[in-house]
């Protein structure tokens, strides 16, 4: 059998050879050349054991390889395809590294592998395959619930908050998790510099340390490596709500009315709603001290509890948990006047007359309502004069520096001038067939 094959394949190369071929041989499995990178892992420029170096396709991303450095950190990862790569070292309690000096894999420095080739950690100025880690900043501390449902709990840990650091200069996010069952938590992974902190759990308000409600006056907090900051207790709290009515007159409302929330400190508008029935609610708000008005195109504005006024509206204390106006507690009420409106044109001599002041009267008290300054064309418009549900009667008068006053229609003083009934909603305009709103002023004159 063996001389048999072998003059077989003796003729078989003869026959090869007669045609101008030849037999080649197959390739050794291992003739395939691959790559291979080595160095050190240093923790603040000194050798740290037990680190794990990734390497990355730098294409797609995708972690090709990775070892664990033996105990003076050094490494080596062989059988590498000849790609362009990035490389990471990673331990806890560190910063992750990326070659060389970089801190991201966006910023981390590309090596293309060459086949065979054995990439060497260098310190000369190229500074190939240096990895330093940095001991990581951390931030610790604890949440504590306030509510008075009784589902929520009060003054109790709460589970599965998630806490976030931010960038105190940047604004960005550095570290994110969420607390344990005793409401405690640590982040790690952060960098020297300044932070702060947010709490946010569904069906809580969110909040940043400490009682603060925007990033703008969270307090800061410097973290450097080696080192927990303990922020100590972050409260949050279950939402709390306002709720009340609007009257018109001591009557239903009749028109739409705008019912804002509005910050007692500051008088700034927190939230604001329309409203048609007389009936509103706000909730989900943090603890805040609070007064409500409601305004509206044919209405005086109101404050709870009916005033008229910022300064003696009732300032509301809110509450964690608890809407007031419900379940028996104090709510907000407001009650808004009905008003109407005056417009015409101040004439002086027949002619327009601009610059006059138009002042509205209660025709009953003599008490000045409201006035405006009439235009260069003598035009003048007087909204949201106060009338109340049954309306209100007026007497209006026209000024000016060197002429006599005039009041409606046409007369000189206040006890012969025509008393108008302004109406709830009403625009009382100018009119000459009938007569209404006549203001004609003459020119003093001296002897």
């Amino acid at each position: 059998m063996h001389r048999r094959g072998s003059h077989l394949l003796t003729t078989l190369v003869a026959l090869l050879a007669a045609l101008g071929l030849a037999l080649v041989a197959a390739p050794a499995a291992n003739a395939t050349c691959t790559s291979a990178i080595e160095g050190q892992v240093l923790a603040w420029m000194d050798p740290i054991g037990s680190a794990r170096v990734t390497v990355y396709n730098a294409t797609t991303g995708a972690a090709i390889k990775g070892v664990t450095t033996d105990g003076e950190g050094y490494y080596r990862i062989g059988g590498l395809p000849a790609v362009k790569v990035k490389v990471r070292a990673s331990k806890a309690g560190y910063l992750d590294s990326w070659a060389s000096g970089a801190s991201s894999r966006a910023t981390a420095t590309v090596y293309q592998l060459q086949p065979g080739q054995t990439l060497r950690q260098t310190w000369d100025e190229k500074m190939v395959l240096y990895l330093d880690l940095t001991p990581e900043a951390a931030i610790s501390g604890s949440i504590m619930g306030f509510s008075y449902h009784p589902v929520s709990g009060w003054d109790d840990p709460v589970a599965g908050v998630t806490v976030t650091a931010f960038d105190a200069v940047t604004g960005a996010a550095v570290g994110s998790t969420t607390t344990d069952y005793t409401g405690d938590f640590r982040i790690g992974k952060l960098r020297q510099g300044k932070v702060k902190v947010r709490a946010s759990k569904p069906g809580w308000i969110t909040s940043w340390a400490h009682d603060k409600w925007t990033k703008a006056s969270a307090e800061t907090f410097f973290v450097e490596p080696y080192s927990t900051t303990d922020i100590s207790t972050l409260a949050i709290y279950a939402p709390a709500g306002i709720s009340g009515s609007v009257m018109v007159d001591d009557e239903p409302i009749a028109h739409d009315v705008t019912v804002a929330l509005v910050d007692a400190t500051t008088g700034a508008t927190i939230r604001s709603i329309v409203d048609d029935d007389g009936y509103f609610q706000f909730t989900g708000l943090p603890p805040l001290h609070v007064q409500v008005k409601a305004t509206g195109p044919f209405y005086t504005t109101g404050w709870a509890n009916w005033a008229t006024s910022r300064g003696s509206a009732t300032t509301f204390d809110l509450v964690p948990g608890v809407v007031l106006g419900s379940s028996g507690s104090e709510g907000a009420y407001i009650n808004v006047v009905s008003t109407g409106t005056i417009s015409g044109q101040v004439l002086g001599n027949f002619d327009p007359l601009g610059g006059a002041t138009v002042t509205v009267f209660d025709a009953q008290t003599g008490a000045a309502v409201k006035s405006t300054r009439a235009d260069g064309d003598g035009y003048y418009r007087i909204d949201k004069i106060p009338v109340g549900f049954a309306g209100r009667d007026i007497k209006v008068r026209a000024t000016k520096p060197g002429w006599l006053p005039s009041w409606a229609n046409g007369k000189t003083s206040r006890a012969t001038a025509t008393v108008l009934h302004l109406y709830s909603g009403q625009h009382l305009k100018q009119s000459w067939d009938p007569m209404v709103l006549y203001l004609d002023l003459r020119p003093i004159t001296t002897s």
